[in-house]
């Protein structure tokens, strides 16, 4: 805190200024100092035998002298004083005096007033003081000739001239340079470099809690001038709960541990940052505060929540569509057979159409169960995003009284994706959007091109996506449950499920896309999807393989599953072909050797990915194809994500079933890889 002077130099209360002069209260004088502008000189420095020295001086001449023991106290002062000369420590605690110079010459009532540099170190190191806004500089040394420097210095300042902002420092051409303070300059220039090189925001805060110190870092985080920020108290930066919350962490982080955190973050300007507290223990009792942006780090840590959140219903998915595919497997062949024996107009046929028809409705389910699995990769085609939209919010608002009102422009990208995927997501959205409304009923939905920039907001990959908008009117989804409204089972609903915006992120992700979604109270809700894009222009699905005419032959099957095994080897023998089975990868090797050896090989193999005891798919085919380069072999799972389902070619197989599948689609493969060459 500043203090004042009278001719004895004695320290007077810090919760009053007094001119030295006179000892009256400065609150009380405002209006006398104001007539007399020219006669008042403030002077700064952490030394008391200076201030004594100075005050002394200048009192003799006839001038109002105020001190102040810093930086700190100093810009106290200047807050209701206006002096007309400035004499200014160089090196001093809270705020030095080339920081203080600056802060000066940034307020535009100081712009015109004299400063002068006092330094004990003019011999030890060149001080460019017209850099940082002095008018001179004056080196310590003997108070005889110091005093006649201060008194130039002043005069200088009454006839107006700006000084000798050029020149050496007045009276260091008898003073010579210490070897020790040179050193400390050097540790000093060091620290400051760190410092300023830092990515951590470092602050440096009094008992009070007033800044005196910020580096370039912490700067740019609070985003206010450092002429501003220094003198502000810490915790007024913050707003809200976090205010009385950060003062009181400080308060109690500079009696405790030499090392303090917080480790819940803080907001400051919209993000995310840390606090760390390092009290100082010295007769200041200040503090280091460190702040860490650590946004980002919190936006990548609860995508990984929500991603372990999808893997572990994943886990249970996958098994669960794998063994109820294998089942599926078994019911879909069974009833083929019943209708290949079943009399064409008996109403058994019926029947088991429509048993066949649930039954492959239920395939589906299993599918869509499959991108909560970790490793699933949907299968994807260049496809317009159109039909997936129309036909996904079509089946959103069925036995509904609601309407959709669609946009989609010309001109609109495709996409590269699984559409019925692609159509599921959004059928999720449009539900979700659906039970949402609350007035008319109505949900509208657009799409748009759109250009990730390389520093978008969003966190996409820069690139060109379509953007798909569902907004609705209801009641808006609360502050706090937007961040959860993706995790799987939770719901605000009392009817509802949780699953549906869990599967629609679950399908985007895998897509390399992004779901977002903002809402405000009373405004309703609008759910945002991004997927990557690819021009209309580029090459179409691909057309499907026109299967071959009724080429048979002998077939090995190789699946754990006995009652697979067996309705595969009937369905064979009713399609015309010679089977033969093996439980797992072994035997099936052996089987395929002796069958080879004996003159009588087999046309095609049927491969199980997934074996629960013995070797799997993909190691047989490995040996397999050592010993046959050119077997036919197809590869079958319930896991129809498996990467070796969604590029079979690549692990060597020639054709891939996904289970449960239909004998006709059985025979078609079958057709055609027998019939290549």
């Amino acid at each position: 805190m500043g203090r004042l002077e009278d001719t004895g130099a004695r320290r007077l209360s810090q919760n009053m200024l007094y001119d030295a002069g006179r000892g009256i209260p400065l609150d009380e004088k405002q209006d006398i100092l104001v007539d007399d502008m020219t006669n008042r000189i403030l002077v700064v420095d952490n030394h008391p035998v200076i201030l004594k020295f100075m005050t002394s001086l200048l009192q003799k001449e006839g001038y109002r002298v105020i001190t102040a023991e810093d930086g700190l106290s100093a810009l106290d002062v200047l807050k209701d004083f206006v002096p007309h000369v400035i004499f200014v420590d160089l090196i001093m605690p809270n705020i030095g005096g080339e920081k203080l110079c600056r802060i000066i010459r940034s307020m535009p009532e100081l712009k015109d007033t004299y400063v002068a540099i006092l330094s004990g170190i003019a011999a030890d190191e060149e001080i460019e003081f017209a850099r940082f806004g002095a008018n001179a500089c004056i080196a310590k040394g003997p108070f005889g000739q110091m005093a006649r420097h201060v008194l130039a210095a002043v005069n200088e300042a009454s006839s107006g001239s700006n000084g000798q902002s050029k020149g050496r420092p007045l009276g260091s051409e008898n003073l010579q340079p210490r070897q020790v303070t040179r050193e400390l300059l050097a540790v000093k220039k060091h620290f400051e470099i760190v410092l300023d090189s830092m990515a951590e925001g470092i602050l440096e805060v009094t008992r009070e809690t007033r800044i005196v110190y910020s580096n370039p870092a912490a700067l740019s985080l609070i985003g206010v001038p450092e002429p501003e920020l220094l003198t502000t108290r810490l915790a007024d930066l913050f707003e809200g709960d976090d205010r009385p919350r950060l003062q009181g962490f400080l308060e109690s982080a500079a009696s405790s541990s030499p090392r303090a955190l917080d480790d819940k973050p803080f907001t400051l300007r919209g993000r995310q940052v840390s606090v760390k507290a390092l009290p100082i223990k010295d007769e200041a009792n200040k503090t280091i505060v460190m702040l860490t942006d650590i946004t980002e780090q919190k936006r990548i840590q609860k995508q990984l929540q929500q991603a372990r959140k999808i893997e572990a219903i994943g886990t249970l998915a996958g098994g669960i569509a794998h063994a109820f595919n294998n089942a599926l497997t078994v019911i879909i062949g069974n009833i083929a057979l019943a209708k290949k024996y079943a009399d064409r107009d008996s109403k058994v046929l019926k029947k088991l159409e429509e048993a066949e028809i649930a039954s492959l409705k239920a395939r589906d389910l299993t599918h869509r169960l499959m991108p909560f699995s970790d490793d699933s990769t949907p299968v994807r085609h260049v496809a317009s995003i159109e039909e997936a939209v129309r036909n996904g919010c079509g089946s959103a608002l069925a036995g509904t009284a609601s309407r959709c009102e669609i946009s989609i422009p010309e001109g609109l990208w495709w996409v590269r994706g699984n559409p019925d995927q692609i159509r599921q997501a959004i059928h999720n959205v449009v539900i979700n959007a659906v039970e949402a409304t609350l007035s008319d009923g109505i949900v509208n939905v657009s799409a748009e091109n759109y250009v990730s920039a390389k520093a978008d907001e969003l966190h996409l990959q820069p690139g060109q996506y379509v953007k798909i908008s569902v907004q609705d009117r209801g009641a808006g989804i609360p502050e706090e449950c937007l961040p959860k409204v993706y995790d799987p089972y939770f719901t605000t609903k009392e009817m509802g499920r949780g699953l549906g915006l869990a599967t629609a992120y679950s399908f985007i992700s895998k897509h390399d896309g992004l779901i977002t979604a903002s809402s405000e109270p009373r405004s309703g809700t609008t759910f945002f999807i991004y997927l990557p894009a690819v021009p209309p222009s580029a090459c179409r699905a691909g057309e499907p393989n026109p299967p071959s005419n009724g080429a048979k032959g002998k077939v090995l099957v190789m699946d754990d599953d006995e009652t697979v095994r067996e309705i595969l080897g009937e369905a064979l023998s009713a399609l015309g072909y010679q089977s033969r089975f093996a439980a797992e990868g072994r035997e099936a090797i052996g089987a395929y050797t002796l069958a080879k050896e004996s003159g009588e090989p087999f046309d095609a193999v049927i491969m199980d990915l997934t074996i629960s005891k013995g070797m799997g798919g993909m190691e047989a085919i490995q040996r397999l194809l050592k010993i046959d380069p050119q077997a036919k072999a197809i590869v079958s799972s319930g896991y129809a994500d498996d990467p070796a389902m969604l590029d079979y070619a690549k692990y060597g197989f020639r054709g891939g079933l996904d289970k449960p599948f239909r004998v006709k689609d059985l025979n078609a493969l079958l057709e055609r890889l027998i019939a290549e060459e």
